[in-house]
């Protein structure tokens, strides 16, 4: 199939120009992980309406993606208007919907830095080095400072093993 055609059949898809859907999805990428997972939900129910129209398979999933980014961006919108005399079951999905676009995710700056040099950690431990050694070894080697205990934590918690 030439690309044209896959553009054209979900354009008839979705009702999407090419600027929208790059709309879509930068927006999809700017949200948090919460609202990404409610997108992937609604993709679900969305995959399935397109299978029951009897579209084209290859562009089902694409297509029902688009329809899903767009269902949520369509409720950022809504509940950015000034006019909110809209029925009361909208106003609360829009409403459910603020609460989770705007829950900040924490990032766990020790942790992040730890887990980018995670390999060395389990290359040391299977060399038989203690926590004490390696956390000594990643302020050294690495300019980390990550206590023992940390390192155990965080050790119980990825590898599943009782020490």
């Amino acid at each position: 199939m030439k690309p044209y055609d896959l553009n054209t059949q979900i354009e008839q898809a979705t009702a999407c120009s090419i600027e929208k859907r790059k709309k879509l999805v930068s927006w999809f990428s700017r949200q948090n992980t919460a609202v990404q997972i409610e997108v992937f939900i609604e993709q679900r129910n969305q995959f399935f309406k397109l299978n029951n129209r009897n579209a084209k398979m290859e562009i089902v999933s694409l297509a029902s993606f688009l329809l899903a980014i767009d269902l949520f961006y369509q409720k950022e919108k809504n509940g950015n208007k000034k006019n909110k005399s809209q029925n009361i079951d909208l106003i609360r999905n829009i409403s459910q919907f603020e609460v989770k676009k705007h829950k900040k995710i924490r990032i766990k700056e020790k942790r992040e830095k730890l887990l980018n040099i995670w390999s060395v950690v389990q290359k040391l431990k299977s060399e038989e080095y203690s926590f004490r050694d390696i956390s000594k070894y990643i302020r050294k080697r690495h300019r980390f400072d990550a206590s023992h205990t940390y390192i155990i934590r965080l050790w119980k918690e990825l590898e599943k093993n009782e020490l």
